[in-house]
């Protein structure tokens, strides 16, 4: 799918994923939503800032989602 965008949002463009794709204007834009939804989950039960976080598996997501972790200064 990718090669048929327009643009590429910046962590789908990390990752090489996509999932989610907006036509703004006529043009294709795709998204990587998978880590945002998890990063949302965990905050919503619980402040990740400064938090030391273990993560278990390395499954698809599993590298996107410490990018995104990273990013949110989680250690």
């Amino acid at each position: 799918m990718i090669p048929f965008l327009d643009k590429i949002e910046g962590l789908a463009k990390k990752i090489g994923a996509v999932n989610t794709i907006v036509n703004r204007g006529g043009k294709l834009i795709g998204f990587n939503t998978d880590c945002r939804g998890a990063l949302e989950a965990l905050e919503e039960k619980m402040d990740l800032g400064g938090k030391r976080v273990v993560l278990l598996g390395a499954g698809v997501p599993a590298g996107p989602l410490v990018l995104v972790l990273k990013k949110e200064a989680v250690n």
